[in-house]
């Protein structure tokens, strides 16, 4: 059988449908909001809409799930009259076989079981071992109604989950992969940042503000995704697919509109202020040296994109001397714009792109291509790897160090500079150590075994926390929790030790399958799916950005070189 998406190969409706559900998810869905006019209009029809940054969270729910709910019941029945006798591309939207099951011609139960469960990739199975989990919680949890929309939560519960794997069945069967779809994605990343830049000027240009009182509001809401950690998980995300396509893409038409995104995206993303942005953006700079570079063009355009990303941290903080009036105030503008307001940044900024052009100001008078490999012997590549390899094993024993220092040792007034990162305690982290305090304590105190296993139920922090904990919560100033701010944690409490490692299968397998993939776009995805699933160790999934990364990876899962 041939799957969907191979060259010369018809499209069917159902293949269509599934290059329009990808169209208005990447393009329409980040911007999408309750915007004034729209909330104007709805009035005169009778309709009472609040808009604004009061419903963010609500109104793109409503989008993503009756947009999605809308395209797969389109597709099944656009299957369902293909199986029926409708003309259609031969072969098309079958599913595909690969490895033994290829060409397998099987009769009985068993046989039939063993082929299907061969043809599966491990990321089917973990997935569905996901859902599966999510559906035995809810049942157990004795809350259907709020573990199935996830309303106590960040609406990430079993409606949620059911949609984003009824999407990733049609995505990975039926989807055919087009570059220009991922350049429709970076063009409304660049719109959605360069709106959140004027929110740290406080421009506020479509007027989300004028009905919000609260300083504090203003102060962590960004663009049309609101609050400044879920704004930084999307930019990070949209920094790093940039970034890397940026020095893989052999076309250098197709390069202008990932640098762009390169270079905005670091600078909305810095000026997002939440420091959820160091790991994601650490982890994609620290990852493509290891994992992707090949050639000395490859090394030059990655110096640019460090040169750039350090020009733009410069810039962000040097704004934040002139006494503007903007978002950043002392105390809570975030490590990068404090790092940014120093002149280290800068320098590094200009050594990394004199050594950029000096590499390519050597390969023009060496007459080289720049297209020579470390497999092929090329000692700068081989040389740059081992150095990488080596502060790989050097840098998490540093950062254990200082860690331990910081909090056990004998220099606090070294550290008291930078005690809002380093000294960890239930204020830490904007009161992310009380929730992973009072989550990790109900997991090991209070949960049976069978809770272990399958948690308390779908989005049901909320409900732990204000059993158990509503006198600590007030003790420390914090009147409620609905999330446990870390997307592993709040998973380990509610869907189980069980729902957690499948989540974490489900991302691994992407990963490997999306760097096995020789394609530009592939291992960009697979490398802004890492900068996101380690900002996720201080942040929470929300039905506007998780739903947005998986979608782009899921697609370049169907990208092929070349």
């Amino acid at each position: 059988m041939r799957a969907a998406g191979k060259k010369g190969e018809k499209a069917g409706l159902a293949e269509k449908l599934a290059e329009l559900y990808v169209l208005l998810m990447l393009g329409i869905f980040p911007l999408y909001a309750r915007y004034g006019f729209l909330c104007d209009i709805a009035a005169s029809f009778g309709i009472e809409w609040k808009g604004y940054y009061f419903d963010i969270l609500s109104a793109k729910f409503g989008f993503f799930w009756k947009l999605t709910l809308l395209f797969l019941l389109l597709t099944v029945g656009a299957l369902l009259y293909r199986r029926t006798g409708g003309k259609a591309a031969d072969g098309a939207g079958q599913l595909p076989k690969s490895g033994k099951a290829a060409g397998a011609s099987k009769t009985g139960v068993l046989p039939r079981c063993r082929a299907f469960w061969e043809r599966l990739s491990g990321t089917d199975r973990f997935f569905a071992a996901f859902l599966l989990i999510h559906l035995l919680s809810m049942a157990l949890s004795g809350y259907p109604y709020e573990t199935w929309w996830g309303s106590l939560g960040r609406n990430m519960g079993v409606l949620m989950w059911l949609l984003l794997f009824g999407a990733y069945c049609m995505l990975t069967r039926l989807y055919r992969f087009r570059r220009w779809h991922l350049s429709v994605f970076l063009a409304s990343m660049l719109l959605l940042e360069l709106w959140g830049m004027t929110d740290f000027f406080h421009r506020d240009l479509f007027g989300f503000f004028r009905e919000v009182e609260d300083w504090g509001a203003q102060q962590t809401f960004a663009s049309s995704i609101g609050n400044i950690n879920s704004y930084t998980a999307l930019t990070g995300f949209a920094f790093s697919l940039s970034a890397v396509l940026f020095i893989l893409e052999s076309d250098w038409r197709a390069r202008l509109l990932p640098f762009l995104g390169t270079a905005i995206g670091a600078a909305a993303t810095i000026m997002g202020m939440s420091d959820n942005a160091v790991l994601s953006m650490g982890t994609a700079l620290a990852a493509i040296p290891l994992l992707l570079l090949r050639t000395r063009d490859e090394l030059r355009r990655y110096l640019l994109v460090l040169a750039v990303f350090f020009a733009a941290m410069r810039l962000s903080g040097w704004v934040t001397t002139l006494g503007l009036y903007l978002q950043a105030q002392e105390g809570d503008m975030g490590l990068l714009l404090r790092i940014g307001r120093t002149a280290l940044s800068g320098y590094l900024a200009g050594g990394l792109l004199l050594l950029s052009l000096g590499l390519s100001a050597m390969e023009h008078f060496r007459g080289g291509d720049g297209q020579r490999t470390a497999d092929k012997g090329d000692p700068l590549l081989r040389l740059l790897r081992r150095m990488l390899w080596v502060l790989l094993l050097i840098g998490p024993a540093a950062v254990i160090f200082v860690l331990w220092d910081a909090n056990r040792g004998g220099h606090p007034a070294l550290w008291a500079p930078y005690r809002g990162f380093l000294i960890f305690n239930r204020s830490w982290g904007t009161g992310r150590g009380l929730a992973w305090s009072m989550a990790l304590d109900y997991f090991f105190r209070e949960m049976p075994l069978w809770q272990k296993l399958l948690g308390y139920g779908p989005e049901t922090y909320y409900i732990i926390t204000m059993d158990h904990f509503r006198a600590l919560m007030n003790a420390y100033g914090y009147g409620m929790f609905d999330n446990a701010h870390n997307e592993y944690l709040n998973l380990l409490l509610t869907v189980g030790l069980s729902g957690m490692l499948s989540y974490l299968g489900m991302l691994l397998c992407t990963i490997r399958q999306l760097l096995r993939n020789r394609a530009a776009a592939s291992r960009a995805a697979a490398i802004a799916l890492c900068a996101y699933s380690v900002q996720a160790l201080v942040n929470f999934a929300v039905p506007f950005v998780l739903p947005l990364v998986l979608l782009v990876s899921w697609i370049c899962l169907r990208a092929r070189e070349g």
